[in-house]
């Protein structure tokens, strides 16, 4: 470990006790989990399934776990003797290890013990549109019901909020009823803030009376408005005697605070404000008991309907998680028993539930920390998922609990991403921002730079005179654009694809996208959000609207006016004043001999056209299937050769493919038609579904624009961070929750109007903090993403004034501490520019040629592999096999991904079992062979895969059946002793063809370990066995691709292979020359990859009699 710093290696080699890394920016802690995990290994504390290690994302734990496979790999090769087996060993356990998001692995709890859950084991955690529809519905119900029962307690909040409002405020609480209601009494913090009445008075006299001591040092007109408080002194006292608030206000009228006497001045309004609220705090007390009553009320029916419906949330998943390990013994014991070693990552983004299942992992105690097996690492300064319900104070709670337990809270301070230049302004701002005391809950910690010297980073001012100037936006834009092209051309190391743009808000990127555009610049917008929304993606939405509804006028203009058409505006409007009371379509059919009679009219011949195409089309919709439908408009439009003549024509050619994707695994999977699609397409707008571009992989030399968050756990070598004085959006939710201060509400006044009770006001002001808190971590993110380049910008108003009282946004924070004469000058480029120069010069600027295509051209292109519909590069043994059977079949499964009808099936009579369960049965149950009877495994697979009750006898008869001939066979006992993988799956690239990556996916059944260290296969099968003499080239096929799958994952050579068929106990083994073999399946692959459209897949007629795609195939 000579390359790693004293406190890296203190971090990897502490594994007696608890452990917290705090692990600045760049400092290598992906790498130190790592390597902690394998010094675990080796050291013998634990086998690597023995360890339990939780990451933010998906993708953070499958890069983990290919660290650490190939880490073992690594070790494997270099060791000798008992020392090979045991990494061996290693690397095997590893495919069973842990490795996983928090969610996942809490979802695993419930799936492993779903009796105790209460839960189908087959769950799955609901998309978030799914879950929001869901919960209107809920809602609704809810309220329809208790004003049925005439609820008093619910229709106190409706008198008081109004039905809309009130559902609205009921939705916005549902996600947080487990937290709210943890709370035993909602109405404490009033009752509480009522006590507090006395003091309240005592502190308005007393602020009274040294208000009216000042007025010979006050000013003129103070002293004046003063004399008369002094006279009406016994006035002022009688009122706060009788409690009568409402009439304080008056007594506060004219006083500024300024000049001298401004603290009690102050002093005294504050008095007063609080006291005149007091009235709004008594008529919450009753208020906020109704509150208490409704959502316990509608907890009990969410519950109802969550366990009714099946719809569940990743918040759902954890609570369930946390109550199986707490309330049975036997879970928490077994799961404690498993993991020797918990490690977590990104800790800092955790919340209370997440900390109480580790900590019941960890020690048993939900509340407390035991034991001496727990390591977390994170960054307080990177904790930015507020918004999710990350809690950066638990990261904090957790250290101390370490540290109160005698464990090691390590800090990693060495940056080894970024220069020293941007470390040292990095350091400079966040020290004033962040502040240095320990007792908060983050904290600045300064970052040691360990790269060469480069570029400072450059702070530029756009000024203006005006606020919201759109022109200065625009302007910023054109600087950052330039900047880039400039580094670029400058730095040969530098490419477009080395630069990224981060923003605070995505809807900003639209500006820099066409500044972007007009220097010739690519770029990629990534983000998980308005995929949906793209023109090219509404153009197909109101196409297929169109098709299914002629009536609907606005669809069909929009795709009138799509490039597909080209009908312009002003032929558009003039269609729609002169079509009087009948439909566009019906329009345009009357008057399409007018249009043929026209020709020589352009408009008058696109429409035309139009015309003959959308004929085309409602043709097709009112007998094709979905996917049928997207093919044919692909042809009929030409989608292809009109796109790729757009600007920027590849992306949005993806974008439109990759629905086309989306649209027929709908029609596979769920059986979907092209209404059902429509409809899904609708709520997913309106939810804001979180649905990404398509990406164009041979076009990647582009710019990346992209938020913040999304940034997160990134690194560029330039980053630009403009936009600077974007404020985040204001707090304006009519309820609010904090687990510390109670529900805060607003309450009807005596004039008619909602306002906000203490207890609303003090969570408002927390929230601000927070929220003021994260935005400063927000920015410290950013900057740390950059390695070699770093360029900020933001747009300042020179003739404003900032508020007293208004908090700082990023570019004033930065702007301040950089600003010449700052005694920081020297860390940072200054530059400042005018819009009305930057735009003189923008308009002086030569346009870039614009980009044209006609159709012809694109025969000679080659297609994108994104999305793609021709030039498989992904394939399967059982594919495979489907393409001996019809080459057309294949082309209709495994590319059009067409609904089947039919499936095989064994049996016979009324209790015909398909072949797919009977096969998902037997392998459930030979899973579980080992450990328990014969019977016992069959009952168990058999619930498992929730064979319905009808075919439960018949299926159960027919799988023990086969399995006692399997287990009496030799085949089993020859093995059964031996270490074996069940299940073993497989995506690999096997071989190459052309320079493309040919992939492989797969499940082996059974994969044995043979004490040599070598490998065997078992792949059962249910269906019928070969008969003698029977072609068995996809037999061989099969067994050829699982053992070079094998030998690529474990490095160890396949010595058998077998086929075994549980019909008659028969088995098939691989033999002969397995390059040759290796050879015939790449030859194979090479003539599926090379074909292209329909025509290209032969049909054979001796097999379309039984084939499952009969009901549509044209046999040509």
């Amino acid at each position: 470990m000579s390359d790693f710093t004293p406190e890296q290696r203190c971090a990897i080699e502490t594994l007696d006790t608890n452990v917290s890394v705090s692990a600045g920016a760049g400092s290598g802690k992906t790498r130190v989990l790592v390597e902690r995990f394998i010094k675990i290994i080796a050291d013998q504390k634990s086998s690597a399934d023995a360890i339990l290690a939780i990451t933010f994302t998906k993708k953070a734990a499958k890069e983990m776990r290919e660290r650490i496979r190939k880490t073992l790999y690594t070790l494997l090769e270099a060791a000798e003797n008992d020392r090979k087996v045991f990494w061996q060993e290693q690397l095997r356990m590893l495919e069973k290890a842990q490795i996983s998001t928090i969610d996942s692995f809490c979802s695993k709890i419930i799936r492993d013990n779903p009796v105790e859950a209460g839960m189908d084991p087959n769950f799955q955690v609901s998309a978030e549109y799914e879950l929001e529809e869901f919960h209107v519905l809920v809602i609704k119900d809810f309220m329809s019901q208790a004003l049925q029962e005439e609820d008093t307690y619910f229709i106190r909040l409706m008198d008081n909020y109004g039905q809309a409002k009130l559902e609205n405020m009921l939705l916005s609480l549902i996600d947080k009823l487990p937290q709210v209601l943890a709370q035993e009494d909602l109405a404490f913090p009033y009752t509480e803030r009522l006590k507090e009445e006395e003091n309240l008075k005592v502190e308005a006299l007393a602020t009274f009376d040294a208000l009216v001591a000042i007025k010979d040092i006050a000013g003129a007109k103070t002293a004046q408005i003063l004399d008369v408080l002094e006279e009406r002194s016994e006035e002022f006292r009688t009122i706060i005697a009788q409690g009568d608030y409402a009439k304080l206000t008056e007594w506060t009228a004219g006083l500024s605070a300024r000049g001298k006497g401004k603290e009690e001045i102050t002093s005294f309004k504050a008095a007063i404000s609080e006291l005149s609220n007091f009235t709004i705090d008594l008529a919450a007390v009753p208020v906020i008991s109704a509150w208490d009553k409704v959502l316990r009320k509608l907890s009990l029916h969410l519950a109802k309907a969550v366990d009714t419906q099946e719809y569940y949330s990743f918040d759902d998943i954890a609570l369930k998680a946390v109550e199986l390990l707490e309330n049975y013994p036997h879970i928490l014991q077994k799961a404690r028993a498993k993991y020797k070693y918990i490690m977590v990552d990104e800790f800092q983004d955790t919340n209370d539930c997440q900390k109480e299942l580790v900590y019941l992992l960890a020690g048993g105690d939900k509340r407390e920390l035991r034991d001496n097996r727990l390591f977390v690492v994170g960054d307080a300064k990177q904790s930015i998922y507020r918004f999710r319900g990350a809690d950066v104070s638990v990261f904090k709670k957790v250290r101390d609990d370490i540290a109160t337990l005698k464990g090691s809270n390590i800090v990693l301070a060495d940056n080894f991403r970024s220069t020293p230049e941007i470390m040292a302004a990095c350091n400079c701002l966040f020290k004033d921002l962040l502040g240095v005391n320990p007792q908060d809950d983050v904290t600045f910690q300064e970052l040691r730079a360990n790269k060469a010297s480069a570029a400072k980073p450059r702070l530029v001012t756009i000024e203006t005179e005006n606020n919201y100037d759109k022109a200065a936006d625009a302007s910023e834009a054109v600087i950052l654009a330039r900047h880039i092209k400039e580094t670029v051309e400058q730095d040969s190391l530098i490419s477009y694809r080395d630069v990224a743009i981060l923003l605070p808000a995505i809807n900003l990127s639209s500006r820099f996208a066409k500044a972007l555009r007009a220097e010739g610049i690519a770029y990629k917008i990534l983000d998980g959000k308005g995929f949906y929304e793209r023109q090219e993606i509404l153009d197909v939405f109101n196409l297929l609207s169109f098709l299914l509804n002629s009536r609907k006028d606005i669809a069909l203009a929009g795709i009138l006016r799509s490039p597909y058409f080209g009908i312009d505006d002003a032929t558009l409007t003039n269609m729609f004043k002169t079509k009087k009371e009948a439909t566009l379509w019906e329009y345009i059919r009357t008057q399409n001999l007018a249009f043929e009679q026209e020709a020589a009219t352009e408009q008058s011949s696109l429409l035309n056209k139009a015309y003959l195409k959308i004929s085309q089309l409602c043709k097709a919709a009112e007998t094709f299937s979905l996917p049928e439908l997207f093919k044919e408009m692909y042809e009929v439009l030409q989608v292809n050769s009109i796109l790729l003549a757009q600007e920027f024509g590849r992306e949005k050619l993806a974008n439109v493919d990759k629905l086309k994707i989306l649209a027929n695994d709908f029609a596979m999977q769920q059986g979907g038609t092209t209404n059902e699609f429509l409809d899904r397409i609708k709520m997913l707008r309106q939810a804001g579904a979180r649905e990404g571009a398509a990406v164009v992989q041979d076009n990647d030399d582009a710019v990346s624009i992209m938020t913040i968050h999304k940034s997160k756990g990134l690194e560029f070598p330039v980053v630009y961070l403009p936009a600077l004085q974007t404020r985040g959006s204001s707090d304006r939710d009519s309820i609010k929750f904090s687990p510390q201060i109670g529900l805060g509400i607003q309450v009807i006044d005596s004039d008619g109007e909602l306002v906000a009770s203490y207890v609303y006001n003090r969570i408002k002001e927390e929230n601000s903090r927070l929220e003021a808190s994260e935005k400063i971590r927000q920015l410290y993110v950013a900057m740390t993403r950059a390695e070699a380049y770093l360029f900020m910008s933001g747009v300042k108003n020179v003739e404003a004034n900032k508020g007293k009282d208004k908090k700082e946004n990023w570019f004033e924070s930065v702007e301040r501490l950089f600003a010449v004469n700052s005694g920081n000058d020297e860390l940072v480029i200054l530059e400042s520019y005018a819009v009305d120069s930057v735009l003189a010069s923008t308009e002086t600027k030569r346009q870039p040629k614009k980009f044209s295509m006609k159709p012809e051209v694109y025969e000679q292109i080659k297609p994108l592999e994104a999305f793609a519909m021709t030039g498989q590069n992904v394939f399967s043994a059982s594919a495979l096999q489907e393409y001996d059977i019809c080459p057309r079949r294949y082309y209709y499964e495994q590319i059009l991904h067409m609904p089947m009808v039919e499936p095989e099936v064994l049996g016979e009579n009324s209790n015909k079992i398909p072949a797919y369960l009977l096969g998902l049965v037997i392998h459930s149950a030979l899973e579980l062979t080992s450990s328990i009877n014969l019977s016992e495994a069959v009952a168990i697979a058999l619930e498992k895969q929730a064979v319905p009750s009808y075919l439960v006898n018949s299926t159960e008869k027919l799988a023990l059946e086969m399995l006692e001939r399997y287990c009496a066979g030799p085949l089993y006992l020859d093995n059964k002793d031996l270490p074996q993988d069940a299940e073993k799956e497989f995506s690999l690239p096997l071989f190459s063809i052309n320079g493309q990556d040919i992939y492989f996916q797969g499940s082996i059944d059974c994969l044995l370990h043979y004490p040599d260290g070598s490998l065997g296969i078992i792949d059962y099968k249910t269906g019928r066995p070969p008969q003698s003499g029977e072609e068995k080239k996809g037999y061989t096929r099969q067994l050829i691709i699982y053992a070079l799958a094998a030998e690529k994952l474990f490095k160890q050579p396949v010595k058998t292979a077998y086929l075994h068929f549980l019909q008659n106990s028969s088995s098939w083994g691989l033999s002969g020359e397995r390059e040759e073999q290796r050879e015939a399946l790449k030859a194979l692959c090479a003539e599926i990859n090379g074909k292209k459209e329909e025509q290209d897949f032969a049909v054979l007629p001796e097999n379309c009699k039984y084939c499952v795609f009969n009901y549509f195939c044209k046999k040509q």
